[in-house]
């Protein structure tokens, strides 16, 4: 049992994703936040533009529909054989994901109305709005609980955007 890279079609991640998971293939293709806005909103990109990556254990999975699966060139072979990479690289991957299954690399530029979870210290997990800029890396943020509003002013690193 193994996990293999896979070179994807350019632009092509959505529908290798959704052909995968058709023919019941385990994959897993990481995705970050990219500081580029839509409509107010964070859009999230691939974490490796252009590959993936395919839980495959030989002799009980065919490797062979992987060559015509839309989206996909096929697997990245070295030598000859597919290449294989490492369970812990892909379990330290998944390890750095937010809850929302997204890594958090990118230096975002909040703006005011962003909608943020604070990722560290004691408002971790708690959901907030940027209220104003107060520095070059550090913002207001407005968090709401049960009985009250807080505004905190916090360093933008211990922040990642949520969608609403």
């Amino acid at each position: 049992m193994s996990w293999y890279l896979a070179k994807v079609k350019p632009r092509q991640e959505k529908t290798a994703i959704a052909n995968l998971k058709r023919q019941g293939y385990r994959h897993y293709f990481p995705v970050a936040y990219k500081d580029q806005r839509v409509q107010t909103r964070f859009t999230v990109e691939a974490l490796f533009p252009g590959y993936g990556f395919l839980w495959l254990i030989p002799g009980v999975h065919d490797f062979a529909p992987i060559r015509s699966t839309a989206g996909l060139h096929g697997l990245v072979k070295i030598g000859g054989s597919p290449a294989k990479v490492n369970n812990s690289v892909i379990d330290d991957l998944k390890a750095h994901e937010n809850a929302d299954g997204v890594h958090v690399i990118y230096q975002l530029h909040y703006q005011p109305g962003d909608h943020v979870r604070a990722r560290s210290g004691p408002f971790r997990f708690y959901e907030g709005i940027i209220q104003a800029k107060t520095g070059a890396e550090r913002v207001n943020v407005l968090f709401r609980s049960l009985d009250s509003n807080l505004t905190i002013e916090v360093e933008t690193d211990i922040l990642e955007p949520v969608q609403v």
